[in-house]
């Protein structure tokens, strides 16, 4: 009987409807994707190309006298330490550049008119955070103990060879804590001539200030040697003064004396935390290598974060160009390093917390705050 076809045929035109609509909302979110993608790529080459310059004149700037390869191997290194921190601002101005766009344009309410969740267009950013959360914790995990510890090579053979690269004249020098100011450099002779040296406080000795005739400078495997001539030697403190005929001293180059292997910056964490588990770090390291475990979970979670602050900023403030979401996200963006960095810090490690409660504290307060924000946008 015809009558016996009907739910047959509703229940393929529901299943036909259910199909488009799953259809639909694909296209949707692929095309919300792409436009993520599309503007993340450019929020990194904008800010790529606004940081180069500044970061290659701070490193020439440090280091005026060193070789130009040395320079030349440093600057990739500088950049690639940045990148935990430059790559989730380039992703929350992506989320609020896409979403605005999208609210700007009414893509937005006829997505909601369409009957589509407005919650699942936020799952394209949640993949693009899932991918870069993952990424940034490989780097900064594998990749950045290694990339800090050759970035710290470096440093000292730029040093290295700043000291071999003096040009004749006045010549002014901060290598590490040693302060070293010259009349004038003989280039065939490597000694400097009418020489200041201030030797820096180390292992409960008192800074000096050394006036010699001549002074001449080595570094070797990070050690920097200064021996001096004829000199006049002054205690900064209660003025006494002496002189003498020779003295010399060793300075390391290498983070103010601080060995690399018990470093934990520059550890993997996998090595971090099986030294934590054999109790092979010292009592009062402990903390610190407890620390940076977690700060490196931080800085990978901020994708999550920047994306729950960068859609709803972007869906809230959509008139006019943009111009406020954007300012207001790179606000939100420096604001949140800026916590991490220094409370977070105080906290995990002046005894307030935990290392661990420390580490997160304020990217938990940011959550605390987002989400309502997030509901917020959706809801209107």
């Amino acid at each position: 009987m015809p009558w016996k076809l009907l739910p047959c045929l509703f229940g393929q035109l529901a299943q036909d409807q259910y199909l488009a609509w799953v259809e639909g909302s694909m296209k949707l979110q692929l095309y919300i994707l792409r436009q993520l993608v599309i503007a993340c790529a450019f929020s990194v080459g904008g800010l790529l190309v606004v940081a180069l310059p500044g970061v290659a004149v701070s490193t020439i700037h440090k280091m005026p006298h060193a070789d130009f390869m040395v320079l030349l191997r440093l600057l990739p290194l500088t950049l690639q330490t940045l990148v935990p921190y430059v790559l989730p601002m380039c992703f929350l101005l992506a989320c609020v550049a896409t979403y605005g766009r999208l609210a700007a344009d009414r893509e937005w309410t006829a997505i909601q008119m369409s009957g589509t969740r407005p919650l699942q267009m936020i799952m394209p950013a949640a993949v693009v955070a899932c991918v870069l959360a993952l990424g940034t914790f490989w780097m900064v995990s594998t990749q950045s103990p290694q990339m800090k510890e050759r970035l710290r090579s470096l440093k000292v053979e730029a040093v290295a060879s700043s000291v071999g690269n003096l040009g004749p004249g006045r010549t002014h020098m901060k290598l590490g804590e040693v302060l070293v100011e010259a009349l004038w450099h003989d280039p065939d002779t490597g000694l400097l001539h009418d020489v200041y040296v201030r030797e820096p406080e180390r292992e409960g000795r008192p800074k000096r200030d050394y006036h010699a005739q001549t002074a001449s400078m080595r570094v070797h495997d990070g050690l920097l040697t200064v021996e001096m001539t004829d000199l006049l030697s002054v205690d900064p403190v209660d003025g006494s003064m002496g002189t003498f005929e020779w003295i010399g001293f060793d300075y390391q180059l290498e983070e103010q004396g601080v060995v690399p292997s018990i470093n934990p910056r520059y550890i993997k964490s996998n090595e971090i935390q099986r030294r934590l588990d054999a109790g092979e770090v010292p009592a009062g390291k402990r903390d610190r290598y407890r620390y940076e475990i977690h700060y490196r979970y931080v800085l990978s979670s901020a994708y999550f974060l920047f994306m729950l602050l960068g859609v709803s900023t972007g869906l809230i403030l959509r008139k006019g160009t943009q111009l406020g979401a954007l300012a207001s996200s790179s606000g939100y963006g420096l604001l949140h390093y800026l916590l991490n960095i220094k409370l977070a810090k105080d906290l995990g490690l002046g005894g307030y917390f935990s290392p661990e409660a420390g580490a997160w504290t304020p990217t938990i307060i940011g959550f605390l705050i987002a989400v309502p924000f997030m509901h917020r946008a959706l809801k209107r």
